[in-house]
Parts: structure tokens; sequence; C-alpha cells
């Protein structure tokens, strides 16, 4: 079928007009009214950004609490009071609050018939702690207090000196392990620190190692502003049962095994130690990271969502407004 040229032509003629004349009214529109328009596109650039910030501080936030996480061991398991589900509606805390505590016919047990792990450490966290050197003193600090194997679990850089020997560890003896922050202020003009004393609960302790400064840390697992000492020292002081400190087990894998297996051996050997009849569940939880990281993707799920919807409604109204 022949094709008309001329109403061809004429067609283009009237969509080209139709073009320039709705390019003319738009151009006409952005004159007439500029400040209603550079604010409108002003808005919503500001909307963009803010939106981007947000993400952009939550992922930050993010990646410091998972490096924070990571230095608890991703080989590491935890045998404490209280399981690491929080977030779960129907956590049972009554029941947990009764649960033992752990010691050190635990830690023995582990360490003599444990094949899975390749060491375990019986630990205490002591905050509200205060420390002194002479006229010196640094109050609200942690002291931690941990057995010999500890340094295999935890991995330490010193500035100076070293861990606690097999002897003083389990002697108990009158030693620590000063924190960057810690041995700053209270030698802040000494170069050598070890060796000399601070005061700790009225007693004289030998500094014998100082730790490199590890910087701020968002969950607080930093070493800098923390005194470490011998088990069997720091438990003199205090009665932990009757306080908010608990001791927790550390036991960590041997290479090339699953924590898993590891697991699976705690159980019996805790089971066993607890004396805790088949038909009874267990009394202590077996904490790893992987938990922590699993509840962290939920929490930074739903606040990504949330942003996103947020923004976006913020964005529509802008738009309807206009």
């Amino acid at each position: 079928m022949p094709i008309d040229i001329g109403n061809f032509t004429s067609s283009m003629r009237v969509f080209f007009k139709i073009i320039v004349e709705s390019v003319l009214i738009a151009i006409n529109e952005l004159v007439t009214n500029k400040l209603r328009s550079f604010l409108s596109l002003f808005g919503i650039t500001i909307g963009i950004l803010c939106i981007i910030s947000v993400f952009t501080a939550v992922d930050s936030l993010e990646r410091n609490i998972r490096s924070s996480i990571e230095k608890l061991g991703d080989d590491v398991i935890y045998i404490q009071r209280w399981p690491w589900n929080f977030g779960d509606e129907n956590y049972e805390w009554w029941k947990y609050f009764k649960r033992p505590v752990s010691d050190r016919q635990e830690l023995k047990a582990i360490q003599k018939k444990v094949q899975s792990a390749s060491s375990a450490s019986l630990v205490v966290r002591v905050e509200d702690q205060m420390v002194k050197h002479r006229e010196l003193s640094m109050e609200d600090i942690e002291t931690v207090g941990v057995t010999f194997r500890y340094e295999q679990i935890k991995r330490f850089i010193f500035q100076e000196g070293r861990f606690f020997s097999m002897l003083e560890a389990n002697s108990g003896s009158n030693v620590a392990i000063l924190g960057a922050n810690i041995a700053d202020q209270l030698f802040p003009r000494k170069k050598q620190i070890v060796g000399r004393y601070i005061q700790y609960k009225g007693r004289d302790v030998r500094v014998i190692g100082v730790l490199k400064e590890e910087g701020d840390d968002i969950l607080g697992f930093s070493a800098d502003n923390q005194v470490y000492l011998p088990y069997n020292f720091i438990n003199r002081f205090f009665k932990f049962s009757r306080r908010g400190e608990e001791p927790f087990l550390a036991v960590k894998a041997r290479d090339g095994l699953t924590l898993e297996s590891l697991k699976s051996e705690l159980t019996g050997v805790m089971r066993a130690q607890r004396r805790l009849k088949p038909s009874r569940e267990n009394n202590f939880a077996l904490n790893q990271i992987s938990i922590l990281s699993k509840n962290l993707n939920s929490i930074f799920g739903m606040i990504n969502i949330a942003g996103w919807v947020i923004g976006l409604f913020a964005i529509l109204d802008k738009l309807d407004r206009d």
C-alpha cells in the first residue's frame, strides 16, 4: 500500500510542534516560578542527602559493632548462665538467674576430658574498680580475672612485658597487666613501667606487662581501660555469687575442628559435672559469636527497611505538597 507522503509530513509537523510547545511551556513555568521550582528541587535533594547520610551512619555503626564482636573469637565457646538471645520475647530470665556459675572444678574437667578444645580459661569481669599509683588514681575501670591459658584464647599484643606465668596464675600472685590508657594515666612520664607497682584493694600489685593501644571500642571490649589479674588473686576479694559479676568459661576449639563438635563434647562434660539427669535440660548456655551476628543481621535489616520507607514517604510528601 503506497504511503501518503503529504499526510505523513503533516503528522510529523504536528508531532514536533507539540513537543516544542511542551518544552516551551515547561521552560516558561520554570522561569515564572523560579523560587517554587528551586525550593522543590532543593527539598528533594536535601531529603535524598539525609537518607544517604543516615544509611552511611548506620553502615559505619554496623561495621564497628561487628569488628568489636569479632574480638570475642569465632572459634571460642563461652559457657555462661545467660544465653545470647536477649531479643527473644520468650526469654526466661527468671530460670537463667537460678543457674549456677562456673568454677575451677568445671575448668579442670574441661581441660582434662574435652579433646576438641585447645585451651580453656575461667574469666570474671569486675567493673567500677579503682587502681592507684602514689597520688594518681583511676576510677570506674574494669578488672579482669583470668586463669593461665587465657592468653591462648585472647590474643595480647604487648607494648612491654609478658603474660602471667603458670606459677603466678595458679598461686594468685600480686601481678597485673595494664591496658594502654591506664598505663599512660598512672605512669605519665615513665618509659619503663614493668616492675613498678599499683595499688588494688589495698594491696601492692607488681606490673608485669603493658598492652599496646587498641583504640575505642563501641561495645567496650577494648583492653585499653582494663587491668588483667590472676583469677585466684581477684577471687580473694569477691563472693561472685552475691554480686552482679559472674565467672564464665571460655573454651577455644582445636584447629580444623568445628564448633559443633566442641559444643557436643562440652555439653556432655558439663552435664556430667553438674550431675544432670537425662530428663533435665541444660542449666548452662553455650554461646558463640554467630548468635550475636545473626541478631545483628536481623536488627540492621529492619533498620535499613525502616530507613527506606521513611525516606520514601518523606519525598512523596514533599512532591505532593508541591
